[in-house]
């Protein structure tokens, strides 16, 4: 009788034990993370990784608002860790000597649900509890510029825990994590970039990249569209324009052969534009040829001077608008990524764009009467139209060599 009083007992400890170890498992510390999130900045969309941190999400001061859940978490800590390899769970790699993890978060767990803040640069600084400055709100704007960072972006895990006064969690099972990706740097720049001539335009060409984040290219020009021309000279208009025509119709008119005329167009064209009618390509460093302190080669672009781009990575020529004619430009071509951010500037080109007229314009302008074509001159024409008409043919044949050359 005895016997069965004692194993009767054995049974019912037994079972106590296992419904307490059931109750201390239904309650113990949890932190669950809600999975919907927003931004301060707002979300990109969708083909251009809209939950990654990019270059402008860093200098725009940009946060992560997460929420949570905590189950019996009074008395601890709720703490975000990040990491991009490394298990921060463990101690060694929070706080040890040769830590691998950073914090960006902490706040006395006193709510059930507890909005959680990280900011962007706080998650690029990487700022390890050895260093002289770390925790939240120890990432800076300087930080952005991180010149280290890998071209396609590093990927990284945020890690949400519970931790007593001795910097242990205490949260049971796998910790609550999410993962993001920032992403800094842009493609490099492309090479043989060069300004061909339009009106009130340039047409900059530049060669193919093979660069595996690219995605497009950006132009950029000084003066910025539609700016007046810099402290350096303009280049030399070699167009048919003011003095040029004038001095033309005047040999024309004065019993100058067509010849004449036509010659002295193509001596005041050609004679002072000189190589500034095919525009120029840019060295290693800046272009002394139209010297420029906004577009450095090698340096992150203002977008403030961009100025024309193309949204495929195959692309190698774009036109740059909203330009004035006989304004020296300096030229500068950088690619850009998945997120957006520009990759350096290439070296710098040099162009001026300049009206494009065709053959009748010209010829009306100088003084013609007709219509336009050939039987426009008249079947038994004058020597003046004549002139006029060579005039304008040999002017339009300048400008069309200068656009090709």
């Amino acid at each position: 009788m005895a016997l069965r009083r004692h194993r009767s007992m054995q049974k019912c400890l037994v079972s106590a034990a296992l419904l307490l170890a059931a109750s201390s498992t239904a309650l113990a510390q949890t932190v669950t993370v809600k999975e919907a999130y927003t931004r301060k900045l707002g979300f990109r969309t969708s083909d251009k990784e809209p939950n990654w941190i990019s270059y402008s999400d860093c200098t725009g001061d940009d946060e992560l608002y997460f929420e949570t859940t905590l189950v019996k978490a009074v008395g601890y800590s709720l703490e975000v860790w990040v990491g991009s390899s490394a298990d921060c769970t463990a101690y060694e790699a929070r706080l040890g000597s040769s830590p691998t993890c950073w914090q960006v978060f902490k706040t006395s767990a006193q709510l059930e649900t507890q909005k959680v803040t990280i900011r962007a640069q706080d998650v690029i600084a990487q700022n390890k509890s050895t260093d002289g400055t770390w925790g939240q709100g120890s990432g800076t704007l300087a930080d952005c510029d991180d010149s280290g960072a890998p071209s396609d972006g590093q990927a990284v895990t945020f890690y949400f825990l519970l931790v007593d006064g001795t910097g242990q969690p205490v949260t049971v099972g796998a910790p609550a994590t999410r993962q993001t990706t920032y992403d800094l740097v842009g493609p490099p720049a492309p090479g043989n970039v060069s300004a061909g001539i339009g009106e009130d335009l340039l047409v900059v060409s530049w060669s193919a990249s093979t660069a595996s984040d690219l995605i497009g290219y950006r132009v950029y020009c000084d003066p910025k569209p539609g700016a007046q021309a810099p402290a350096n000279s303009p280049m030399a208009d070699a167009g048919l324009a003011g003095a040029t025509a004038t001095d033309a119709a005047t040999d024309a008119a004065s019993g100058g052969t067509s010849g004449d005329a036509a010659a002295d167009a193509t001596s005041d064209a050609a004679g002072s534009g000189g190589a500034s009618g095919s525009g120029g390509s840019g060295g290693g460093g800046g272009n002394p040829n139209c010297p420029s302190a906004a577009l450095v080669p090698g340096e992150r672009p203002d977008s403030a001077y961009q100025c024309g781009s193309v949204t495929s990575k195959t692309d190698t020529s774009t036109e740059a608008k909203g330009l004035l004619n006989g304004v020296n430009y300096a030229v500068a071509v950088a690619g850009f990524d998945r997120v957006g951010n520009s990759g350096p500037l290439s070296s710098v080109a040099c162009g001026s764009p300049q009206p494009v007229d065709d053959f009748f314009e010209l010829y009306r302008r100088a003084g013609g009467k007709g219509g336009g074509g050939f039987c426009a001159i008249g079947a038994d024409p004058s020597p003046a139209s004549l002139a006029l008409a060579g005039l304008a043919l040999g002017a339009w044949l300048v400008r069309r060599r200068r656009r090709q050359g």
